[in-house]
C-alpha cells in the first residue's frame, strides 16, 4: 500500500484451523508440534470460511484477520485480491484462485504499480518526540481499560458469592443491570474504540451467543450473566495485559 501499488493479491492467509493444522506443511514442525500441544480448546471459535463452510480459528488468527482488514477498508482505491483458496478472509477483498490471478490480473499489461518516493521533511528528533507521545497516550488509554475492567470483575467477583449462595437475588439482578449499561464507559476510550472493540469483536459476539438467558429467571438467569460478563472481561483484560506489554518493549525501543 505505501509504495502505491493499485492491486495487491494475498497468498496464504487461512486463519483457519483444517484438520487439526495450525501452519502449511513445511512449517518449523516442532514449533507446530509445541503449538497444537498447548492449544487450548475452549478458545476456539467458529466462523465462515471463503466457502461459507464452518470452521475453527483462535484469537491470534482473529486478530491478524481484522488488522488486515482494517487496511483494506481503509484504502479503498486499491485492489485486494484473496488468492489463498481458502480461510476466513471474506471482507474487503476479491477472491479468486491462484491460476486466474496469474491468467488474468497478473499479465504485463495489466500490472500497474506507482512507486510513491517517501520523502522525511521533519527531523528525526521530532519524529522520535511524536512516537514518544503517541505510545505514552496508548499506555494511558489502555491503563484507562484495564482499570475499568478490575472495578467491573471485582464487583462480579462480588455478587457471584452472593449468587452462588442464592442470596439477594434482585440485589445481584440490580448490579448486572447496572455492568451491562456501564459498559459505555470502555467507548469513551479511545484504544477500546480504534484497537481493542475490533480486534476481539468476534469472540465477544460468541461469548454473548453461547451465555443466552432467554427463558431463564431468578439465581439461574443471574448465574448466565455472571459467567458471561466474566468471560467477556477476561478475555479483554488478557488482551490489554499483552498490549501493554507490546507498547513498554516499543517505548523502550524508542528511547
Amino acid at each position: 500500500v505505501k509504495f502505491g501499488s493499485s492491486k495487491i493479491v494475498i497468498i496464504g492467509f487461512d486463519g483457519a484451523i483444517y484438520e487439526n493444522e495450525l501452519y502449511a506443511k513445511g512449517y518449523d514442525e516442532e514449533r507446530h508440534a509445541n503449538e497444537l500441544v498447548n492449544l487450548n480448546k475452549d478458545n476456539l471459535v467458529k466462523t465462515l470460511d471463503i466457502y461459507s463452510q464452518e470452521v475453527y480459528t483462535n484469537r491470534g488468527f482473529l486478530m491478524n484477520k481484522h488488522q488486515l482488514e482494517m487496511v483494506m477498508k481503509n484504502n479503498p482505491g486499491v485492489e485486494f485480491i484473496n488468492a489463498t483458496e481458502g480461510g476466513i478472509l471474506t471482507d474487503y477483498v476479491k477472491i479468486k484462485n491462484l491460476e486466474d490471478v496469474i491468467n488474468e490480473d497478473l499479465t504485463n499489461t495489466q500490472i500497474s504499480m506507482q512507486i510513491q518516493a517517501v520523502h522525511f521533511d521533519y527531523n528525526i528528533e521530532e519524529y522520535t518526540e511524536e512516537l514518544k507521545y503517541f505510545l505514552s497516550t496508548m499506555k494511558k488509554d489502555n491503563e484507562m481499560v484495564l482499570n475499568t475492567l478490575k472495578c467491573k470483575l471485582k464487583v462480579l467477583h462480588s455478587i457471584k458469592q452472593l449468587s452462588d449462595k442464592k442470596e439477594k437475588v434482585n440485589y445481584v439482578e440490580r448490579e448486572l443491570n447496572y455492568i451491562e449499561k456501564s459498559h459505555s464507559e470502555f467507548e469513551g476510550i479511545d484504544i477500546y474504540n480504534k484497537m481493542i472493540s475490533i480486534n476481539l469483536k468476534d469472540i465477544l459476539l460468541v461469548i454473548g451467543n453461547e451465555n443466552k438467558h432467554t427463558g431463564l429467571s431468578g439465581v439461574d438467569k443471574n448465574n448466565v450473566r455472571i459467567k458471561k460478563y466474566n468471560e467477556m472481561y477476561g478475555i479483554i483484560m488478557d488482551y490489554c495485559l499483552f498490549l501493554n506489554d507490546l507498547v513498554v518493549e516499543k517505548i523502550k525501543l524508542v528511547q
